[in-house]
């Protein structure tokens, strides 16, 4: 329980995907590179917050990952590799999770299975005890060190903390002589419990505060640009209507709209959209497919009820009162069937609570939705039901329709990488 609050490096590394993708007209959404904060200064003196940093990644190798044998100076000299770059590689991020996830469920998993089931064998048979292989000629020890070096890099520039990279790999090293949760005081220079309150104070003050800022800032800016318009006086949410449509437009609750759509966090990461609900079946037909401890009847039919919830869900159906938020609702009554509409504000103001699971803390997103069809039932003529209630952290999973996805490409902002 104590290394689940600690090691948070795993929950934080979100699923990665890139808002250039090509389309035949590229629609402008203004995203902004990611700003790279770290730093490298021998001189300074101990910073708690990049060593806090460093040891979330650091007892990551050498407790989660410890049968893994991972060289800890591999894994460093990968995350400062990769913090060269100036911009995130999407495509190879998310090929690396691809890898990572097979070789868990293909090697990692049934080793720690084997593991564990050993660990409650009482005997002196060493064959017995023995476990089957963590690598082969496909999953293989370097590829896995890259791969911990890559995600760790990819860590910090998440969690956007303006970290000395002196310290962050002090503690990287520190944390090669831990080898359990009971080793981490004596051998790391802060408590678990300093580490613990640092980590806190960051992720609840500093880092909202920080990008409550940044946040502003975007909106005020696309809040100068040509053709875009306030929702309305009280509200910090902007909107372009790209393409009008026809007189068809989303007006009763009881209508039921079928869209395109693409929800993109500030920096450009897709929060969610046609395509990732594809990707998720796509995920989830991968793991039926990969799950031999099902037996083939039952696997075939998963993948064939997975294959025709894909075929037909191009285009998303919602009902209209249901899709993301009111103020989304709102600013799609501005356009017909075969509009286009780009939206930018708060994330909680585009998707409610799903905002808290889905983006860091005060981020602001920027939504383009294309209106395929609308329904219009009469609402005298509906009878009264029951209806499931949207708790927070819950979605309404919408029904499916023909279609093509939407994709769209930005034109990012670039900014200066401060290194206070």
């Amino acid at each position: 329980m104590l290394m689940k609050k600690i090691l948070f490096f795993t929950a934080c590394v979100i699923a990665l995907a890139s808002c250039a993708e090509e389309s035949a007209k590229d629609i402008e959404l203004y995203c902004e590179h990611e700003v790279l904060r770290v730093y490298d200064d021998p001189e300074a003196e101990m910073d708690t917050l990049s060593y806090a940093a460093g040891m979330d990644l650091g007892l990551v190798a050498s407790i989660r990952f410890a049968d893994l044998g991972l060289d800890m100076e591999e894994v460093i000299s990968i995350v400062d590799k990769e913090l060269q770059t100036a911009d995130i590689d999407y495509d190879a991020i998310k090929k690396w999770n691809e890898y990572a996830n097979d070789y868990s469920t293909k090697l990692f998993r049934p080793y720690m299975m084997a593991k564990q089931a050993n660990s409650f064998v009482a005997t002196d048979r060493p064959d017995t005890l023995s476990l089957p292989a963590l690598y082969d000629d496909t999953y293989t020890k370097e590829k896995m060190t890259e791969y911990v070096g890559i995600m760790s890099a990819n860590q910090l520039r998440s969690q956007r903390i303006p970290a000395n990279l002196t310290w962050v790999y002090k503690a990287m090293r520190d944390a090669k002589n831990v080898t359990s949760a009971d080793d981490i005081d004596a051998n790391m220079a802060i408590t678990q419990e300093e580490f613990m309150n640092t980590m806190r104070s960051y992720s609840q003050v500093d880092y909202p505060a920080y990008n409550q800022e940044l946040s502003q800032a975007w909106l005020t800016n696309i809040s100068e640009k040509e053709g875009i318009n306030r929702l309305s006086e009280n509200k910090n949410i902007y909107y372009r209507i790209n393409r009008a449509g026809n007189d068809t437009k989303p007006v009763n609750v009881t209508d039921t709209i079928g869209v395109k759509y693409a929800v993109y966090s500030r920096t450009g990461r897709v929060v969610d959209s046609n395509d990732t609900y594809i990707e998720r079946l796509e995920s989830q037909k991968k793991f039926y497919g990969n799950n031999t401890m099902l037996p083939d009847s039952v696997r075939q039919k998963y993948i064939k009820q997975i294959d025709e919830e894909i075929a037909k869900c191009d285009v998303l159906e919602f009902p209209f009162n249901r899709f993301l938020t009111a103020n989304i609702q709102e600013a799609m009554k501005l356009v017909g069937v075969g509009g286009s509409i780009t939206i930018w504000g708060d994330g909680t103001a585009i998707l409610g609570y799903r905002a808290m699971q889905a983006l860091p803390a005060n981020e602001a997103v920027v939504v383009n939705i294309e209106l395929v069809d609308v329904t219009t039932v009469d609402p005298l003529s509906i009878q009264p039901q029951a209806v499931p209630m949207n708790m927070q952290g819950q979605t309404v999973r919408p029904s499916a329709a023909k279609g093509t996805p939407i994709t769209v490409r930005p034109n990012p902002t670039v900014r200066p990488n401060p290194t206070e």
